[in-house]
């Protein structure tokens, strides 16, 4: 493999992975749906819980019907004092939902778009040419 073919080959990996960076961050950008917020308290959600709740509650009223060898110590009180909670809380309860934001994908993306920005400007600069000049202008200076 030649000089030649290395650079070329460099600078086709460069402007792929570029071109990639850069579809995929604005696809993901798109699909991430950043309008889109999540309805965590919807009332049909809320229903469905209370109706799941009534169920629940009716088939525990059945079981406690029935008789069992045990039935007298369950339903027996015990004679100790009732835990409580020594410290009140401080703070509101987290939502579990992930925070949904665009901003990982909008600062990389903006990485991504510099580092491509700085290697068309090297590239386009040429940097051994460069070199090559001001190496001659300083020998030719010296003679």
């Amino acid at each position: 493999m030649n000089d030649y073919q290395a650079k070329s080959g460099f600078k086709t990996f460069i402007v792929t992975l570029g071109v990639s960076l850069l579809l995929f961050g604005v696809l993901y950008y798109v699909l991430s749906g950043t309008s889109i917020t999540p309805d965590i308290e919807s009332e049909s959600d809320a229903q469905e819980v209370s109706n799941f709740d009534a169920i629940a509650t009716a088939e525990v009223v059945e079981v406690q019907n029935e008789k069992s060898v045990f039935s007298e110590i369950s339903k027996k009180k015990p004679e100790v004092p009732v835990k409580a909670v020594l410290a009140g809380a401080t703070e509101a309860t987290q939502s579990t939902v992930p925070s949904t934001g665009t901003t990982s994908i909008t600062i990389s993306l903006i990485l991504s778009l510099t580092v491509l920005a700085v290697g068309a400007y090297v590239y386009a600069k040429n940097p051994r040419k460069v070199a090559l000049s001001k190496f001659e202008e300083e020998v030719t200076n010296r003679i």
